[in-house]
């Protein structure tokens, strides 16, 4: 018998497949009238997106899956056939909170210092087109020593005020490291201390495409869709989503399309004519904004054949 077999007893009823071994059923917590629930065969963890937070139904393996659905027996005696676990007991790996903090070296560009690192900061940002009152706005700064010596420190803050994660760019031509990040997790909603969830959200890669859009934008860090932020849009009643990345992630803009639209979200895909939206300017990218439309069927077998 498959894992998806044992799964689908387990729930009572046969899961929907949307992407990439995930699978969706029906919650016996909140009983939402979707599936909600996921699971995913390849990684084991699970959730649903409904009450996974204000009741804990969300877990990493499919025996914690089991114990909350509290199946019979015999469907335990399943895992152990496919190896899953070991006797009566799971193997469990002790894990550790990550705290990040902004560096100890750094200092706010609100404040005008009387040094040359400041002054190339400044400098640096200017030609970004990022003004004073952006400057206030998230709290960015500089380093002048340290592990980021030489780059300007942008933060990102949660939905309470607290740090989760920031990005630290050189302003030294041709630097062979431009950006130098925390190691941290990247399952976080960038600049989400700013956002409504009652308005259109604006996805796009780096932490200045999010600055050049100017309202509510998130930074992805990257080219694919952290799991918090897919949660956040669900649990929010998110209506509609425009995904913004470089030219160079049609991939990633069909993958994160599908899965949005697999939960009920509307997506914009917007195709850009040019390098990233920091570049473009607010003016521009809000242009093409302005003038997409829904991303459609038509549009993935256009994408897939581009690929």
């Amino acid at each position: 018998m498959s894992l998806k077999s044992l799964i689908d007893k387990a729930f009572g009823h046969t899961g929907q497949e949307v992407r990439g071994g995930e699978t969706l059923y029906f919650c016996p917590c909140c009983n939402h009238h979707k599936p909600k629930l996921s699971v995913n065969l390849e990684t084991q963890n699970w959730k649903c997106w409904i009450c996974g937070h204000s009741h804990d139904t969300r877990g990493k393996s499919i025996r914690t899956l089991f114990k909350f659905l509290k199946v019979p027996k015999k469907l335990y005696e399943g895992l152990k056939q496919l190896k899953l676990i070991q006797g009566d007991y799971e193997h469990k790996t002790e894990t550790v909170d990550e705290v990040l903090r902004l560096p100890d070296e750094f200092k706010s560009l609100c404040y005008k210092q009387n040094d040359f690192s400041y002054n190339h900061a400044i400098h640096y940002l200017k030609k970004r087109g990022i003004t004073p009152a952006e400057i206030l706005k998230y709290n960015i700064g500089y380093c002048d020593k340290g592990e980021y010596e030489k780059r300007i420190i942008l933060p990102s803050y949660d939905e309470n005020g607290q740090l989760n994660y920031f990005v630290g760019r050189t302003w030294i031509p041709d630097h062979p490291l431009k950006y130098k990040n925390p190691k941290v997790s990247k399952n976080v909603v960038g600049f989400e201390m700013f956002l409504s969830y009652t308005q259109p959200l604006y996805l796009v890669e780096g932490i200045f495409d999010a600055i050049a859009i100017k309202r509510n934008a998130i930074p992805l860090f990257g080219k694919t869709l952290p799991e918090e932020l897919v949660f956040k849009i669900i649990m929010n009643g998110v209506k509609d989503v425009y995904i913004i990345l470089d030219n160079d992630a049609l991939f990633n803009v069909m993958k994160n399309t599908e899965e949005l639209q697999s939960y009920g979200i509307n997506v914009h895909a917007v195709k850009l004519n040019e390098k990233d939206p920091s570049e473009m300017g607010y003016k521009k990218i809000h242009n093409l904004i302005n003038n997409t439309n829904d991303f459609g069927f038509t549009d993935f077998i256009n994408m897939k054949l581009s690929l």
